[in-house]
């Protein structure tokens, strides 16, 4: 049986924000999303954080009806003019842009989220992968705070996917499932094989990094 996707796809951004005035970098991304709101096809700005590990640089997952309704409708849109005018200067650098399909509606965003994105071997077939890694995954999704976790596949390059995990602290993460959780061992050994199986480079074919949630339009 194939993997049947969501209804909806999402729109994942990784951005530089101008952090010279956080306060009116702010206030431009949050004009921003006060557009994108009234757009037809938008669902909603579902995260929105720092990266712990990588400081300067965030993420934002957003939530549309369709693949069209992002590219063809908002983006060719006069609201997509006035939605760049707004932000002009609010961000710095290159950012990144890419959709993904989830199969199963994503976890419930605590104040932690464990940002993973994974390259995959070019000939995996990714339902294989899917369904071995989710089975595997039921290790960590009974970790003390962990809320959940889904794993996405991207529209424009069908061998990466984005893993979001939720956990209510970071502590739940880092202390509780990787030092005190009786099996962790077990776990990652299960988890490792999958990992060699289908991924590119192993464990290097996946980057994590914890993601600090803050309001939509708070990425600064």
């Amino acid at each position: 049986m194939s993997l049947t996707p969501t209804k909806t796809i999402y729109e994942a951004i990784t951005y530089h924000p101008n952090t010279e005035d956080k306060e009116a970098t702010i206030k431009k991304l949050v004009a921003g999303v006060e557009i994108q709101k009234k757009v037809p096809g938008f669902v909603s700005i579902v995260l929105e954080g720092n990266k712990r590990e990588v400081p300067g640089e965030s993420v934002r997952l957003i939530e549309w009806d369709s693949y069209e309704a992002h590219m063809d409708g908002f983006r060719n849109s006069p609201e997509f003019v006035e939605f760049k005018k707004v932000r002009e200067g609010s961000t710095v650098g290159e950012s990144e842009m890419a959709h993904y399909r989830f199969f199963r509606a994503l976890p419930k965003i605590p104040p932690v989220i464990e940002w993973v994105t994974i390259q995959l071997k070019q000939d995996t077939k990714f339902e294989d992968y899917f369904r071995e890694w989710d089975k595997a995954l039921d290790g960590v999704r009974k970790a003390v705070g962990c809320t959940g976790i889904e794993v996405g596949q991207q529209v424009e390059d069908p061998t990466k996917a984005l893993q979001i995990q939720g956990w209510e602290t970071l502590e739940n993460h880092t202390i509780d499932f990787k030092e005190k959780q009786a099996d962790v061992a077990e776990v990652m050994k299960e988890l490792t094989v999958i990992v060699n199986k289908y991924v590119e480079g192993g464990w290097k074919g996946c980057k994590g990094v914890h993601v600090l949630k803050t309001e939509p339009g708070h990425g600064a």
